[in-house]
C-alpha cells in the first residue's frame, strides 16, 4: 500500500489536487473534512459525537480522527494508492498515525506540502467564500483555520519532515502543472 499525505494551508489546493490525480491514476483519495461530514450525515454514534465538536467550531479530537483513517486504511487493498488530503494537523495526530502504520507493517511514503504565497491565498480564500456553500468558507472560520494551521499543522509538518520523505512544491501554476509535479514527486 503507497500511501502519501497532501499538507498545506486551508485553500492552497490540497482537495483539488487529490481529486485530480485520483481521477487521472485511481488513486483512493481520502479527505479527513469530507469523512467527517459523511459521518455526521450518517448519525451513528460517531456522527453524532463529530456534529457536537464542528457545531461548536472546535478541533476534532485525534483521536476521533484516528479512528476514522484507521478504519478507511484497515478495509484497503494492499494494492491501493492512498492520497490523506489534509492530514496530519497536529503532532499528536503525526505520532498516533506513524504508530498504527508501524504496526500493521505500513508507512507514509512522502509526504506532499503545497505552499502557496499569502496574496494567491488571499484570492483563492475570496473566491471560495463567493463561490462555495459550505459553512467553512465563511470570513471568520477562514481566519480561525489559518491560525489552528500555524498552530498546530505547521509543527505537524515540521515534525513529520524528519521522519519521511517530502516535496515542498509551489501550488500557484494551473492545476494541470501542480499535477504533474506532484505526480512526478509521487513517482506515479
Amino acid at each position: 500500500m503507497r500511501i502519501f499525505c497532501f499538507i498545506g494551508p486551508p485553500s492552497c489546493g490540497k482537495g483539488t489536487q487529490a481529486k485530480n490525480i485520483k481521477n487521472r491514476y485511481g488513486v483512493k483519495h481520502i479527505s479527513t473534512g469530507t469523512l467527517i461530514r459523511e459521518e455526521i450525515k450518517k448519525e451513528n454514534k460517531y456522527g453524532i459525537l463529530l456534529k457536537k465538536y464542528v457545531d461548536k467550531r472546535e478541533l476534532i479530537p485525534d483521536n476521533l480522527i484516528q479512528i476514522l483513517l484507521e478504519n478507511i486504511i484497515i478495509n484497503s487493498s494492499i494494492e491501493d494508492s492512498i492520497i490523506i488530503d489534509g492530514f496530519p494537523r497536529t503532532v499528536g495526530q503525526v505520532d498516533n498515525f506513524l504508530n498504527f502504520l508501524n504496526k500493521k507493517n505500513l508507512n507514509i511514503e512522502k509526504m506532499i506540502i503545497l505552499s502557496v504565497s499569502e496574496k494567491e491565498l488571499s484570492r483563492r480564500k475570496e473566491k471560495r467564500r463567493i463561490e462555495s456553500n459550505r459553512t467553512d468558507d465563511k470570513e471568520e472560520i477562514q481566519k480561525y483555520r489559518e491560525i489552528v494551521y500555524n498552530r498546530d499543522t505547521i509543527p505537524a509538518i515540521e515534525k513529520l519532515k524528519s521522519r519521511i520523505e517530502f516535496c515542498e512544491i509551489l501550488a500557484e501554476g494551473t492545476i494541470s502543472q501542480v499535477s504533474n509535479q506532484i505526480v512526478k514527486c509521487m513517482e506515479l
